[in-house]
């Protein structure tokens, strides 16, 4: 079944994991394509200066780069400094999609992005590698996608809202299939433009 009309869920966290190479990236643009009024921040911690994000890979996938805020946040054990910034970015209210790449959390980590989501009325999607424990309840939607030599990527719902999946739970998505191309290391810095800067500390949320 296709996912068609794709809703992100405002107020709430969607989850989209998948292993290296899966193509969960271009999932999440194509869920952002869909609100082209919407300004977004993309949050990550730098591993080896590199981050999992390649800008020209946004407009090719139908999102604008200027209206994306990319926060490169130094990797650390525990990610206080990627939590950090997301916290400060939803309570300027600037922005009402925040991506968060996240590999490290914990229930209290989701617990307290989801009230601060909430509170703003803005969408936090978390891009990971492995799914949070499934019925994990601070996540309103869990996708989780794979990458098969023949079909493309196929992204399984495993925790959905009406609003966001009708239908079954096994979910190929044709317009998922996007084409990989090397498109070379990200360079971040050269991207933000005239939007505002938000500096990422090892400060805890309050």
């Amino acid at each position: 079944m296709l996912l068609a009309q794709p809703e992100l869920p405002f107020g709430a966290i969607t989850q989209v994991a998948g292993a290296l190479g899966a193509g969960k990236t271009e999932v999440v643009l194509k869920l952002l394509s869909g609100y082209p009024e919407l300004r977004i921040a993309w949050i990550e911690e730098m591993h080896d200066g590199r981050g999992m994000a390649y800008p020209c890979a946004f407009p090719q996938n139908g999102v604008e780069l200027d209206r994306v805020l990319f926060v490169e946040s130094p990797k650390s054990r525990d990610s206080k400094s990627a939590i950090w910034a997301a916290h400060q970015i939803l309570r300027s209210q600037l922005f009402k999609i925040v991506v968060l790449v996240l590999q490290r959390f914990d229930e209290i980590v989701l617990r307290r992005l989801q009230l601060a989501a909430e509170k703003t009325h803005a969408a936090v999607i978390l891009l990971s590698q492995v799914l949070v424990k499934q019925g994990g309840w601070p996540i309103a939607v869990q996708l989780e996608v794979e990458r098969d030599l023949q079909e493309g990527v196929l992204v399984k719902s495993v925790k959905s809202r009406k609003t966001f999946l009708q239908g079954g739970s096994n979910v190929s998505s044709s317009m998922c299939a996007v084409h990989r191309e090397n498109l070379g290391p990200p360079d971040f810095r050269s991207l933000r433009g005239s939007m505002p800067s938000i500096e990422s500390s090892g400060r805890d949320p309050a």
